[in-house]
């Protein structure tokens, strides 16, 4: 499972204002994938994070409270995706998720994701752009 950037992408999501990048935690066991992921959101404005797995999440979001989207695999060693946005939800209520996974659909309902916050490998940069847009106000 690798991610693929499409290009080009004419607008950002960080705007002109100083104060307007958005800060995205980006978790994924995969370092091609959170590599590749992101250079994507870097290139769309985003200032980004990342950590290769859930407890590594968890020690960023206590030193780096503000962080405005979490983009979490959902399949990681350890603890998952899912249990991840548990968690995080109990420390910061207001932080956005969005999660990314390579599995196939049907695994979607066992876990109980909503499909609107999914997106699926590999994901492209229009379409990383297109999930960012709500969450960013532009």
């Amino acid at each position: 499972m690798t991610a693929l950037i499409d290009a080009p992408v004419e607008e950002t999501l960080g705007g002109s204002a100083p104060n307007s990048r958005k800060t995205v935690l980006l978790v994924d066991d995969d370092e091609a994938v959170r590599g590749m992921m992101a250079i994507a959101l870097e290139h769309l404005g985003c200032d980004v994070l990342t950590a290769e797995g859930a407890e590594d999440a968890l020690q960023i979001m206590t030193g780096c409270p503000a962080i405005d989207l979490i983009i979490t695999d959902i399949r990681m060693p350890k603890m998952s995706g899912i249990d991840l946005a548990e968690r995080v939800r109990e420390l910061h209520p207001n932080v956005s998720l969005l999660y990314c996974t390579g599995a196939s659909s049907h695994l979607l309902e066992e876990w109980q994701v909503a499909e609107g916050c999914i997106l699926h490998k590999p994901v492209s940069l229009a379409t990383l752009q297109e999930a960012l847009k709500p969450l960013f106000g532009s």
